[in-house]
């Protein structure tokens, strides 16, 4: 697979939501519900997680034929042995708990990232649950869904209370998004939030997803991020949205020199 990740040490750099889904999987590595056991210290992190940000990113080029990707990258790391190979150019698990979770994790991914709608999330689900004839214990990836409800109940949690100064405000006088920009604006936020131009007041990072739908809220609008994101994405020529970005903002910026001057 291909070399994210080349060794613990570069996992200082890693980005949301890998992180948290990173988190997930140490913890489960040390304490895990009911009656599963943890997973084996001879996984590495770094190769676990290099392998779930593989499987996402393979995912996200091909969301037209996401369940067959889903199902190709999954036999690319569980062939069906017992062998345990920790090695980047034949990485393979030796067992299904491993396999469920780094699925899991990607799930995660898939989920707070907007990826997959809530439809494609169930499909997943299904596909890794009941993978080779239902050899996968659902309760080591089920761990990894519900993490995933919480970040989204987080989210929406946090927005409720920014919306109300807008919506309270006069019709005429409310922020809302121009017509026809919604995608233009969700690249935007997207690009910004992969920068790294948000963060919690903590310092913790925040997803797109969370941002995204903060904004949302916040200019009245009754669509989902998730949704929005997709189409945002499915045109032939998305990054057109910078370029006429960069034009505005070279406007701008040559029109504020004549003042100056």
């Amino acid at each position: 697979m291909k070399v994210i990740y080349q060794d613990l040490a570069s996992l200082r750099d890693i980005k949301e939501p890998y992180r948290s889904a990173l988190a997930i999987l140490q913890d489960m590595s040390v304490e895990v519900p009911g009656q599963l056991e943890p997973l084996s210290s001879a996984l590495p992190m770094n190769m676990a997680i290099n392998a779930v940000q593989v499987i996402c990113e393979a995912v996200q080029e091909n969301l037209v034929a996401y369940v067959p990707t889903i199902r190709n990258e999954m036999g690319k790391i569980f062939r069906g042995t017992n062998v345990r190979i920790n090695r980047f150019d034949s990485f393979n698990v030796p067992s299904s708990k491993e396999l469920a979770c780094i699925m899991g994790a990607a799930y995660y991914v898939l989920a707070v990232s907007g990826i997959l709608d809530e439809h494609q999330l169930g499909q997943m689900a299904k596909i890794v649950i009941g993978y080779n004839n239902k050899i996968i214990n659902p309760g080591y990836f089920n761990v990894f869904v519900e993490k995933a409800k919480e970040a989204g109940q987080r989210e929406g949690a946090a927005a409720k209370d920014v919306v109300a100064a807008n919506q309270s405000a006069a019709d005429g006088r409310r922020i809302v998004l121009a017509s026809r920009r919604n995608s233009d604006f969700v690249r935007i936020v997207q690009a910004m939030v992969s920068g790294g131009y948000f963060t919690h007041a903590d310092k913790s990072a925040v997803t797109a997803t969370e941002v995204g739908q903060m904004m949302l809220s916040l200019f009245g609008s009754n669509n989902e991020w998730k949704t929005m994101l997709q189409r945002a994405f499915s045109c032939d020529n998305p990054l057109k949205t910078f370029d006429n970005l960069r034009d505005a903002a070279q406007e701008y910026w040559t029109k504020r020199e004549d003042l100056n001057t």
